[in-house]
């Protein structure tokens, strides 16, 4: 099966999603496995697709529900390659697939704890600024060093609240970004020392 997705008409929205999706996949041949994307159906209590893609030191989920339309929650559950087309990406079901990480094992629950707004910038020469406050807003409340380039990612399209585990434990649990249809897990860098 193969699914265009438009960048531009009434795919826009799902363009927008399966790019936030691309930028965490895994580009090392030896994970091939994680190269694509996860995709799951959720009929009850509202039919729903999720889509998924991870390259290991991230994870990136995208929600289509009704807003969407009926034929996004019409693709079925499975293994995707997606390949970046002039103007719209192109999804393919793989054939045969490995296994596809447990994505829900990784995902945090911090249900209770306190959030940390993190707000798009829509200037490009504030982008920096903004994304230096994100990552030192991050660091004071949990104590994770994140990537520069994975919080870039996430921060550049969408406003998120951010959720980490209380200091100091949180220097080496994974940090929750979500907004209304997308969720990022960041797993921290590792200390340079100790």
């Amino acid at each position: 099966m193969t699914i265009h997705i438009a960048k531009r008409g009434q795919g826009a929205a799902q363009y927008a999603d399966v790019a936030f999706l691309d930028s965490a996949r895994s580009d090392d041949s030896t994970r091939a496995f994680m190269a694509g994307i996860h995709v799951e159906t959720v009929a009850e209590p509202e039919p729903k697709t999720i889509l998924v893609s991870t390259d290991g030191r991230r994870l990136h989920m995208a929600t289509w529900e009704g807003a969407h339309g009926p034929a996004w929650n019409d693709i079925p559950a499975g293994e995707y390659n997606l390949i970046k087309g002039k103007g719209e990406y192109i999804l393919e079901t793989v054939e045969n697939p490995a296994a596809f990480p447990e994505w829900r094992r990784v995902t945090p629950d911090y249900t209770g704890r306190p959030t940390i707004a993190v707000a798009k910038s829509d200037k490009k020469y504030a982008a920096g600024a903004d994304l230096a406050h994100a990552i030192v807003n991050v660091f004071q409340h949990t104590g994770a060093t994140l990537n520069a380039d994975y919080v870039s990612d996430i921060i550049a399209a969408d406003s998120w609240t951010v959720q980490g585990a209380e200091y100091p434990k949180g220097a080496e649990k994974p940090v929750l970004f979500t907004n209304h249809t997308k969720v990022a897990v960041v797993m921290p860098m590792a200390p340079a020392c100790k």
